[in-house]
């Protein structure tokens, strides 16, 4: 395995080698007084940038968001005469409870999850709180 890395690495060396000689060839090009007058010019430009952030940092008023209720839409809001969601599973495990068959299942969700019920009850003491 660590032949494979050191393959990779040496990949890696080899076209950086070759990118590093391609710039030198072009920037071989370029006079000493553009290389500066090149080099000034992005100096300022990125200087000018920054200058621009932190002036505007202190600056200017700060634009924070608002946070606002969260309203619940129309179409989730119950009406008296649909069953609400929320007490369908209590009713659910109600009826299971009753059936001969289905009190084994009862029994098992129960122990499986012993505060389902006391969980249920306290969202429909809510729902009918409203």
């Amino acid at each position: 395995m660590k032949k494979v890395w050191m393959k990779i690495g040496e990949s890696i060396r080899l076209r950086q080698r070759k990118c590093a000689d391609w710039l030198q060839k072009q920037s071989s090009k370029i006079s000493r007084k553009s290389f500066i007058t090149i080099f000034l010019l992005f100096c300022l430009g990125f200087g000018s940038a920054c200058g621009y952030v932190i002036y505007s940092a202190w600056h200017s008023p700060p634009q924070a968001f608002k946070i606002g209720r969260i309203k619940k839409p129309k179409s989730l809001q119950s009406t008296p005469e649909k069953m609400p969601l929320c007490l369908q599973p209590r009713q659910f495990l109600e009826r299971i409870k009753q059936l001969p068959e289905g009190t084994g299942f009862y029994d098992s969700l129960m122990q499986a999850r012993p505060g389902l019920m006391d969980s249920l009850e306290r969202i429909e003491k809510k729902y009918y709180r409203k």
